[in-house]
């Protein structure tokens, strides 16, 4: 990692998803959030290690002492979505990557309040090259583009983080 150079640009937090018609006692227990011990208690579709999301949830489960209860593991977002929707378990996700099925009423999304699970969006480069003008370029437009998806509500969930801020 130290030949990187690793430039954040935007956190979001990530939520559980169920079904949309699921459990009704399960709905309002956790409609103002979840907590690790909670997430290890119900069937996770997870991606596989080592997908940032699963290690993410993995580390938090690791740190507050519980295990995981992963019944399947699908690298696909939008199957993983399908299947949730279908009531075959929950996942832990970005609000953004369903924030569109959530708003058509097909999965619910609840927020991780304990500890809340961060998912950051950097670019990554050789610290010791020098960037093409073409990849400056490149790098300076995906900042602006996620920073008006930001600014317009359209990344929600999401914050920008500044642009002198380093990992």
């Amino acid at each position: 990692l130290d030949a990187l150079q690793i430039r954040p640009i935007l956190s979001e937090s990530m939520v559980v998803i169920g079904p949309a018609r699921g459990n009704r006692r399960f709905q309002l227990q956790h409609r103002n959030g979840m907590r690790i011990k909670d997430i290890a208690k119900i069937p996770l579709i997870m991606p596989s290690l080592p997908h940032n999301n699963r290690r993410l949830l993995e580390q938090a489960a690791t740190q507050h002492g519980v295990q995981l209860q992963i019944m399947l593991e699908v690298d696909s977002v939008g199957l993983t979505k399908a299947m949730v929707a279908r009531g075959l378990g929950y996942s832990v996700i970005t609000y953004a990557a369903v924030h569109d099925e959530v708003a058509r009423r097909r999965i619910r999304a609840y927020p991780i309040e304990r500890p809340p699970l961060i998912s950051m969006l950097a670019i990554a480069t050789l610290r010791d090259m020098q960037l093409s003008p073409c990849a400056r370029a490149m790098i300076q437009t995906l900042r602006t583009t996620v920073e008006r998806l930001v600014s317009e509500k359209k990344w929600p969930n999401a914050l920008m983080i500044e642009k002198g801020a380093a990992a």
